[in-house]
């Protein structure tokens, strides 16, 4: 329900966090963090962990990156953070921290991070990815790989109340030139019985 809910406010979000940034943010084009070579999604992720406040975050985030201004969802009382590399790059991040009650509301502590990009299947398959991302969290505790559906996914257990979701979807193409969606997402479990692939 929570995603579905903020599903347009978060696409809403990411188009902005890529057209719209602070001054001087991710202009240097000698600076090799804003390359597109230079993003590794695994080791960005690796940045950040569910509870970091969000001067933490900023903190970490990597030089060269253009954000915007942290939004604020009244429905759900968090602030969404949007960062990306550059208005004609597909790479995508946002940050979603909780917010107290209080009559001055921020952002105060991270509780979901979502990163999304778009790229050729052929640089790099669903398996290889999985693969890199067991390299830094270990054995996926869920993983479809079913060739018969658009989306394969796969779901890591990152601490105890804390889970990863990776989807690979295939978007257009032959399978030589093929377009494919990459989306990673960490938060934490919310009810007892929730699974790393679950995203409802």
């Amino acid at each position: 329900m929570y995603q579905a809910k903020r599903a347009a406010e978060v696409l809403a979000l990411i188009v902005l966090s890529l057209t719209i940034s602070r001054p001087g943010l991710g202009r240097d084009k000698t600076d090799s963090t804003a390359s597109p070579e230079a993003v590794d999604t695994v080791e960005f992720l690796k940045l950040f962990h569910i509870g970091m406040t969000y001067a933490d975050v900023e903190a970490k985030l990597p030089k060269g990156l253009e954000q915007d201004v942290p939004a604020y969802n009244t429905s759900d009382n968090v602030f969404m953070l949007g960062v990306g590399k550059s208005p004609s790059d597909d790479w995508g991040a946002y940050f979603v921290f909780d917010s107290s009650d209080g009559a001055m509301r921020k952002p105060e502590h991270l509780v979901e991070i979502d990163c999304s990009t778009t790229m050729a299947g052929r640089l790099q398959d669903f398996e290889s990815l999985v693969r890199e991302v067991s390299g830094a969290y270990g054995m996926p505790t869920k993983l479809d790989s079913s060739g018969k559906e658009l989306t394969k996914s796969a779901g890591w257990r990152v601490h105890d109340d804390t889970v990863l979701t990776l989807e690979y979807t295939r978007l257009s193409g032959t399978a030589r030139q093929e377009t494919c969606l990459v989306d990673f997402v960490i938060r934490k479990l919310k009810y007892k019985g929730d699974r790393p692939h679950d995203r409802a």
